[in-house]
């Protein structure tokens, strides 16, 4: 299950399957996301269970979404010398 978010939610969707849907927060979004899988494998009489879920982040769209987050910059360099992870520049 790959999670994006969106200007006000967050989505997911499978990549085998034709499920998807959106949640205002994370836990939500992974409530929603069990229903739907279940309801694609009701005529199979498969169920799925929480535990059985692997949601994955869309890390490149997570980081343009939320650009005051600069992922390199937790590792600059000043002199050649690594600056502490939360170091003010």
């Amino acid at each position: 299950m790959i999670v994006e978010k969106i200007k006000t939610e967050y989505t997911t969707y499978a990549e085998k399957y034709l499920v998807y849907t959106v949640g205002t927060t994370l836990e939500g979004l992974k409530a929603k996301m069990l229903e739907a899988i279940n309801l694609y494998f009701e005529k199979q009489d498969k169920t799925i269970i929480e535990t059985d879920l692997k949601l994955s982040l869309d890390l490149p769209q997570f980081f343009e979404f939320y650009n005051v987050i600069n992922a390199k910059g937790t590792f600059r360099t000043h002199r050649h010398e690594p600056k502490p992870f939360g170091a003010i520049y």
